[in-house]
C-alpha cells in the first residue's frame, strides 16, 4: 500500500489536539516514565529513568510494578540511586551485596535481579568516570553532523558491551536485550524513548541532557530536533494507520521513516508527538478493529487509513471489523 500524499498543515490540525488532550502529566501514571518523575534529584532521576526505559517492554503495570519494587525501598532512606553510586565507587563489593540483598527475587520477563545489579554497575561506571551517563553517551555527539548521535550511541553501546563482559558473572542470559543500538537493525524502542526523555523538557519530559541540566558539562547538549520517533506495537501501529509508516516490519529503517514524517509537522520537535499516540494504545483508545464509539470520537479519524477501509459504511457488515 503506497503511502497517502499529506499535507504537514493538514497533519498538524488533527494531531495537536490529540496533543492536547493527552500530553500531559496526569497520564504519566499509565507510563514508566512517572515513575522517573516521583524523584527530584536529577541524578536519582537519571538512574530511575535508564531503568524504566530498558525495561519498557510488555505490559505497562507490570512494568511499573517491577519498577517500584526495586526503587520503592529506597525512598526516604540516604540510599538514594546517588548516594549508591558514590559508594560503588569506594567499595564496589560491598555495593554489590547490598543491591543483591535488596533485589533478591526481583525479576521481569527475560531480566533477573543479576541483570538490575549489572545494568547499575554500568549506569555507576559511566558516572564515575564522565560525570554522568549523559555526558559518557554524548562525548562524539554535534548536533550539527548528520548521524552524529547515532555513531555516538554505538560508540557508548560498545563500552558497555565492553564493560558488561568484564563485570559479567553467571545467570545474566537476558542482559544482552539491554544493548540494542541501531547497528543491530531493530527499532531500538527503549533506548530511543529514553533519548525523547531525555532531550525533550516540558511537564513530560525531563531533558536531563539538554542545555541548562546539571547533568551535562562537558560536551555538546541533546537537542530535541535530533531525536527519532519511538517504535512500539502501538506507535508503530498508529502511524500506519494515519499514513506516517509505510512499512510493514517495525525496524531501524521504519524510525527513519517515520521520524522524516514527524519533521515534515515540526522539525524542531518532531517526537512531540510521541506520547499522546503511544497512549491511544496504551489505554486501549484504539484497538485493531473499527469500533463505532472509539473511532468516531478520535482525532484522528479524518486521516486513519484504517478506519476507512474499515468503517461499517466501507463493509457490508455494520459490526466491527478486525486487523485483516
Amino acid at each position: 500500500m503506497r503511502r497517502a500524499k499529506h499535507n504537514p498543515k493538514l497533519f498538524q490540525a488533527f494531531l495537536d489536539p490529540l496533543v492536547e488532550r493527552y500530553h500531559r502529566p496526569s497520564y504519566l501514571d499509565s507510563d514508566p516514565l512517572g515513575i522517573a518523575h516521583e524523584w527530584k534529584n536529577p541524578r536519582d532521576q537519571e538512574v530511575v529513568a535508564i531503568f524504566s526505559a530498558l525495561l519498557a517492554y510488555g505490559n505497562a503495570k507490570l512494568i511499573r510494578r517491577t519498577l517500584r519494587e526495586l526503587f520503592d525501598r529506597f525512598q526516604g532512606t540516604t540510599d538514594t540511586p546517588e548516594n549508591l553510586i558514590e559508594r560503588y565507587g569506594k567499595d564496589p563489593e560491598g555495593t554489590r551485596i547490598f543491591l543483591e540483598s535488596s533485589w533478591r527475587g526481583i525479576f521481569y520477563r527475560f531480566n533477573s535481579s543479576q541483570d538490575f545489579i549489572l545494568l547499575f554497575e554500568l549506569i555507576a561506571r559511566s558516572t564515575l568516570k564522565y560525570g554522568s551517563v549523559g555526558e559518557h553517551f554524548l562525548q562524539s555527539y554535534d548536533p550539527g553532523t548528520p548521524g552524529s548521535l547515532v555513531s555516538s550511541w554505538a560508540n557508548f553501546m560498545e563500552e558497555w558491551k565492553r564493560d558488561a563482559t568484564c563485570l559479567k558473572r553467571p545467570g545474566l542470559k537476558g542482559f544482552s536485550y539491554f544493548l540494542t543500538s541501531p547497528a543491530d537493525g531493530s527499532a531500538c524502542k527503549r533506548w530511543v524513548m529514553l533519548l525523547r526523555w531525555m532531550g525533550r523538557r516540558d511537564e513530560i519530559d525531563l531533558g536531563l541532557w539538554m542545555e541548562g541540566s546539571p547533568l551535562i558539562r562537558q560536551v555538546r547538549p541533546l537537542e530535541s530536533s535530533d531525536l527519532f520517533m519511538p517504535l512500539d506495537t502501538h506507535t508503530g501501529r498508529i502511524t500506519q494507520y494515519i499514513g506516517a509508516l509505510n512499512r510493514k516490519q517495525f525496524n531501524w529503517k521504519s524510525v527513519i521513516e517515520v521520524t522524516e514524517f514527524f519533521k515534515n509537522l515540526r522539525c524542531d520537535d518532531p517526537i512531540l508527538y510521541d506520547f499522546a499516540i503511544s497512549r491511544l494504545g496504551i489505554l486501549e483508545l484504539c484497538q485493531k478493529r473499527y469500533r463505532v464509539e472509539i473511532c468516531q470520537a478520535c482525532s484522528l479519524l479524518p486521516v486513519c487509513q484504517f478506519a476507512k477501509r474499515h468503517s461499517p459504511k466501507n463493509s457490508d457488515s455494520p459490526r466491527s471489523h478486525s486487523t485483516p
